[in-house]
């Protein structure tokens, strides 16, 4: 919990996912060492962007045959997000 670790995040991690540092948690109480540090992500869609980068995303929807049927896609939800 003190100092700074970097960590890398694979490409398509989804809300939720949760990694481990290992030994960079607190100090355990009765011996010596430390625990791990959990670290969770939080993916935020974005909602200002412009019509150019609306159109670019549904392009690359399209490409990655992504239909907007999936609930759980990634451009499902920016589709709700922009109100499409």
């Amino acid at each position: 919990m003190d100092g700074e670790e970097k960590i890398v995040i694979p490409v398509g991690t989804q809300t939720g996912t949760a990694f481990r540092i290992r030994g960079k948690g607190f100090r355990y109480l009765d011996r010596r060492g430390r625990g791990d540090q959990i670290v969770e992500t939080v993916v935020e869609t974005p909602v200002n962007i412009s019509e150019e980068q609306k159109r670019l995303l549904f392009e690359l929807a399209e490409l990655s045959g992504e239909t907007g049927d999936d609930s759980a896609g990634i451009f499902k939800k920016i589709k709700e997000a922009l109100g499409r």
